[in-house]
């Protein structure tokens, strides 16, 4: 499966925020970094009404958490918009 280039579908959040990348030696990073990519896949092929629902759906407790997540799965600090769940910005499909 190939990977959007502009890394969609994108990371929902509650409040836009400019977020730098967890460092691998910081508490919680491989745990955050697995999540990561388990959020990106359910990303893929689930959409969510609330944020409630995508934080139970994905064993997430808190927002602090969820951020951490984020931050582990980033590799340069990144602006992150706050939007609603339902724009999800999945890139459209052109079929020729």
């Amino acid at each position: 499966m190939q990977k959007c280039r502009f890394d969609a579908p994108f990371m929902p959040i509650k409040t836009t925020m400019i977020l730098t990348p967890m460092k691998d030696t910081e508490d919680g990073f491989e745990e955050c970094k697995t999540k990561y990519k388990a959020l990106r896949k359910k990303l893929e092929n689930y959409e969510y009404d609330n944020f409630q629902t995508f934080y139970e759906d994905n064993n997430i407790n808190s927002d602090e958490e969820y951020v951490n997540v984020i931050r582990a799965g980033i590799n340069r600090p990144k602006v992150f918009r706050s939007d609603n769940l339902m724009k999800n910005g999945t890139i459209l499909l052109i079929h020729l």
